[in-house]
């Protein structure tokens, strides 16, 4: 069913017309058409649908399904007419199901949401405001034992894994401008990770030449998964990424130079290739959300692990490494950050600032299916 739905997701961006003529995503299927027209066939002039509908059977009428039916047809034929089934006319007075709407995605619905949405204004709010609703949600959703963390510690198997290779699933990594995933999607690669609150503080008076969110102290939320070593604070982390050694990586890898060739727009709206994320985008827009007017972008970042966090992180490393990044306490130092202007091997990083946890590390659900972070794909105009 996970590569019907995925089948199904890549439809949907093909269908003709624009965004509003297509389904959300592959397993939203929007209510507008029927709410804009009344049962009688007339249209509605003020239309008001429903985002997402909930039909829960009644007592009464799962009480009276024979569940020892060997076919499940015959135990439909048995219902009678004014028990109202959902495909014929409902008798409200001995109804089969009862109906509950939600009208809006932040509108609390009377059944149990299966994910956390953002609420209405969401874009509008201040970097601050966004990491608050981006942690409530983290932290609401937090996964509370080892039993927990176990059960959602499994990837994807290789033939769901085979999606990655369609450049318009791999689209959406650069085009979907949102701190949340499509709704229907599935993380296929790091699907199990813990996030936190961060900072990154620049000193005064830094030296860096850096402008945007390179120039000025600025917050966040971190998230990511992690490979074979143990160690996650062992090696420094970089937005241009070594060569793939494993099979599997390097077919990814091949995929995602594919998808970047047919992204929409000129050479520099296009990352110079698969593995080297361009920071133009980070650089353009100050922390407080205002344009830069002269724009100077780092080529090349480096996240280079503390002494002391790689130290404490070895002390207490556990098979399942989100266990240990949860033993690690708010106000720590995690990387020293630094970066090059250019890709000139001889160039000496300079550096920019320290990122800084500012919270608890948790896993979640909420951070395992459906925090997203876009990656960045502009480079300077020529």
């Amino acid at each position: 069913m996970k590569i019907i739905d995925g089948a199904f997701q890549t439809s949907i961006a093909t269908l003709p017309g624009n965004e509003t003529d297509k389904p959300e995503a592959a397993r939203n299927e929007p209510l507008y058409d029927a709410a804009k027209v009344n049962p009688d066939g007339t249209p509605v002039t003020d239309v008001v649908e429903p985002y997402q509908l909930f039909v829960k059977p009644t007592a009464e009428v799962s009480a009276l399904y024979d569940e020892k039916a060997e076919d499940f047809r015959e135990a439909l034929a048995a219902f009678k007419k004014d028990q109202g089934l959902p495909w014929s006319s409902i008798d409200f007075r001995a109804p089969a199901f009862d109906f509950h709407f939600r009208t809006a995605r932040s509108e609390k619905p009377d059944c149990p949401l299966t994910r956390m949405v953002l609420p209405d204004g969401y874009e509008e709010l201040s970097a601050v405001e966004k990491q608050s609703v981006l942690w409530k949600n983290c932290t609401e959703t937090a996964y509370n034992t080892p039993a927990d963390l176990a059960d959602h510690a499994s990837d994807p198997n290789l033939l769901i894994g085979l999606v990655v290779l369609s450049p318009l699933h791999t689209h959406t990594t650069f085009l979907h401008a949102s701190d949340e995933m499509p709704f229907g999607r599935t993380k296929l690669i790091h699907g199990h990770g813990s996030a936190g609150t961060i900072e990154l503080r620049v000193p005064a008076g830094s030296k860096a030449p850096f402008t945007g969110m390179f120039g000025a102290t600025s917050v966040g939320v971190a998230s990511d998964g992690q490979g074979d070593d143990v160690n996650y604070f062992r090696n420094t982390f970089s937005n241009i990424f070594p060569p793939p050694q494993s099979t599997g990586m390097k077919i990814v890898d091949g995929a995602f130079q594919g998808s970047i060739a047919t992204l929409p727009g000129t050479a520099t709206d296009k990352p110079e290739a698969a593995r080297i994320e361009p920071l133009y985008d980070a650089a353009k827009v100050n922390p407080d959300g205002t344009p830069v007017t002269d724009v100077v972008e780092p080529y090349q970042l480096f996240f280079t692990p503390t002494a002391k966090v790689t130290a404490l992180y070895e002390d207490v490393k556990k098979k399942d490494f989100r266990e240990a990044l949860a033993t690690i306490e708010p106000a720590q130092v995690l990387w020293d950050v630094s970066a090059k202007g250019t890709s000139d091997e001889n160039e000496k990083a300079v550096p920019i600032g320290q990122l800084v946890l500012t919270s608890k590390i948790v896993a979640s659900s909420y951070c395992d299916d459906s925090l997203f972070f876009q990656h960045m794909r502009h480079r300077r105009p020529a």
